[in-house]
């Protein structure tokens, strides 16, 4: 990955684009993402969502509970996310 004559390439262009259809504020609740059990990243739209424990421990096993997504941009390589603040 990297740019050529300025332009992304388009591996990274396809990259981008799947992890910008999980945004920063996007809402997803603990159903969608199957009801972890166990921390680690889950695939929510073609992207990877960090859950932790607290999110396991805050979400009581409901699958109606909604989260907040929080983008991560690192100075190199594509965006990450992470579950924020259950709202709901």
């Amino acid at each position: 990955m990297g740019k050529v004559d300025g332009h992304l390439e388009d591996t990274e262009t396809e990259q981008v684009t799947k992890n910008e259809q999980v945004a920063s504020g996007e809402q997803v609740t603990w159903g969608e993402l199957g009801c972890p059990k166990a921390i680690g990243d889950y695939r929510l739209h073609g992207a990877a969502i960090r859950v932790k424990n607290i999110h396991i421990i805050v979400a009581e096993n409901d699958p109606r509970a909604i989260f907040t997504v929080v983008a991560f941009h690192p100075p190199l390589g594509p965006p990450e996310f992470m579950l924020g603040h259950r709202i709901a």
